[in-house]
């Protein structure tokens, strides 16, 4: 089953107007596959479906210009077709006062998890981090970062498609194809995210880690790259660990005994609240998907009909399905080449079965407030919501944990013993990696 907190969850191709589905009732919506974006809640017969005109994108400069950083919307669609959706520019790391700062090239989302990770680790280390989108800054600027002492320039980037760059870094990597930019006293190091099953593997990390020695950058750690078709997860920590102690050994500073990886939320239940307040599983903004109201994008889709849902293929475990939807009304263009995800909800019995197993009212209304105030998100999901919304709609609750969830989690368990199995489970040790993949083998 896909999973809907996967930022933007499964980017399926329409190039050939076929589109992979499990099954019919899936809801399908077009956004473009670098988008930080939440699941929708639809009625199976609907689905929300956005696709907008082009916009030309703006770019915020690394160097401190304006105390106020613009408001730009970018969505990038590999066809050239862009779907609109506001973000607010942060602020250079020269005017925030970073001294690390993470970009990364992710098209589902998990690049940029990786990037937010590393970024919070920093202030282990003394150091003050970020982690940004290199489509929210012009990366021309990116010498200026030796005006920050003890600098670092980071890179989770991914491949995409064959050996391309995501689409959120396809002007990075225009930029550094074109440029003789002298990128001397800048440091840098690159974790590169791919798959071994594509002929290209990681060529957007090798080419990046290259080309930045070309400029004249200094490589401070050695390439990390991650294979999705093993363990990404694994590869990651393993890179990770051992990064951070070589970074220790460059810089001249030392570990400090606080953890401050893991995230902090405050949970606020609420006993009185206005029900047409509560998130019931829209991406942006309040009952868009009960009211429709133009203009139609990202965060206000347009729930489009499948009026046409027909397998193509016979035989075998695939299904190949041939689908149409109706966008008659909108005043949306869909051209082939252009892309669908699909945002499933998880299984009502799951839910519920967690539910009873927690011993939780899965109908209360709550928020979780992000206590750290260096973070850009208030929320990691929509809220104020229900317990049932957010385990139907905003969370993944089929596949096994992250290696850094589990030692979020390891912190709640009252046995000292499940508390240091989970830590362990959560480490790159031998031991803890046995146990982490018995664990996924016997998930189901």
């Amino acid at each position: 089953m896909l999973t809907p907190y996967q930022s933007v969850c499964s980017v399926l191709s329409a190039g050939s107007g076929l589109l992979y589905m499990p099954c019919p009732a899936h809801p399908v919506i077009a956004v473009g596959p670098s988008a930080p974006l939440s699941p929708p809640s639809v009625t199976p017969s609907h689905s929300p479906f956005a696709l907008l005109p082009p916009s030309p994108p703006s770019r915020h400069a690394l160097s401190p210009s304006s105390s106020t950083a613009p408001t730009t919307s970018t969505f990038i669609f590999a066809s050239a077709i862009m779907l609109q959706y506001s973000i607010e520019c942060l602020p250079s790391p020269l005017q925030q006062g970073k001294n690390i700062v993470v970009f990364y090239g992710s098209q589902t989302g998990t690049a940029e998890e990786f990037a937010n990770r590393l970024s919070k680790d920093t202030q282990r280390y003394g150091m003050r981090g970020m982690a940004t989108d290199p489509e929210e800054y012009d990366m021309s600027e990116l010498s200026r970062l030796t005006e920050i002492e003890n600098s670092l320039a980071m890179f989770c980037v991914a491949t995409y498609g064959e050996g391309d760059p995501t689409d959120n870094a396809q002007d990075f990597y225009d930029w550094l194809q074109e440029t003789d930019a002298d990128l001397s006293g800048v440091k840098y190091t690159v974790f590169g995210l791919g798959n071994k099953t594509y002929e290209h593997f990681n060529a957007m990390g090798k080419y990046l880690d290259k080309r930045l020695e070309e400029l004249g950058a200094e490589r401070i750690f050695d390439l990390g790259v991650g294979d999705d078709d093993g363990n990404l997860e694994e590869d990651f920590i393993t890179w990770r660990e051992q990064f951070w102690p070589a970074l220790c050994e460059y810089f001249g500073v030392e570990a400090t005994d606080e953890d401050s990886s893991i995230r902090q939320y405050e949970l606020l239940v609420h006993n009185d609240v206005n029900m047409n307040k509560v998130y019931t599983g829209e991406m942006g903004r309040l009952k868009s998907y009960e009211i429709q109201k133009p203009p139609f994008d990202a965060k206000n889709p347009f729930l489009a009909s499948v009026s046409v849902n027909r397998k193509l293929n016979k035989g075998g475990e695939r299904h190949l399905m041939h689908l149409e939807l109706d966008i008659s009304g909108s005043k949306i263009r869909y051209d082939s080449g252009d892309h669908v995800a699909v945002f499933p909800t998880n299984d009502a019995k799951i839910v519920t079965d967690i539910g009873k197993i927690l011993n939780t009212d899965l109908d209360i209304v709550f928020s979780l407030n992000n206590l750290d105030e260096e973070s850009n998100k208030k929320h990691p999901f929509p809220c104020p919501t229900t317990y049932r919304t957010a385990l139907s709609h905003y969370l993944d609750i089929t596949n096994p944990p992250r290696t850094n969830v589990l030692y979020e989690l390891a912190q709640y368990a009252s046995d000292s013993k499940a508390q240091e199995f989970l830590r362990k489970m959560a480490s790159s040790s031998s031991d803890g990696k046995v146990q982490l993949r018995c664990t996924e083998s016997g998930k189901n």
